[in-house]
């Protein structure tokens, strides 16, 4: 089923979907307020009581990627992650 090329971008995973897979190493992350705008400069996230824009590194290894209005798309690990907004994952 997966046979798609090896030129596309990597698979994006659900993190509701997958929580067992990022149990116990995806860090804490308490995604408290999400602002999502047209303009990608404005656009930001409370995580852990931080204010975090796209490109920034929360928590020293959980790159946000890209803030959707729904939902946040972190890379860890290699892999990227999609968080709903204002999602609680205890780690």
């Amino acid at each position: 089923q997966n046979d798609a090329p090896t030129s596309a971008p990597s698979q994006v995973n659900d993190l509701e979907r997958n929580a067992q897979q990022w149990q116990g190493r995806l860090p804490a992350l308490n995604l408290q307020t999400h602002m999502y705008a047209s303009d990608a400069n404005r656009r930001w996230v409370k995580i852990n009581n931080v204010e975090y824009h796209q490109g920034d590194v929360v928590d020293g290894q959980v790159t946000l990627k890209e803030i959707q209005p729904q939902a946040v798309i972190v890379e860890f690990q290699g892999e990227q992650i999609r968080i709903p907004a204002l999602y609680e994952w205890d780690g």
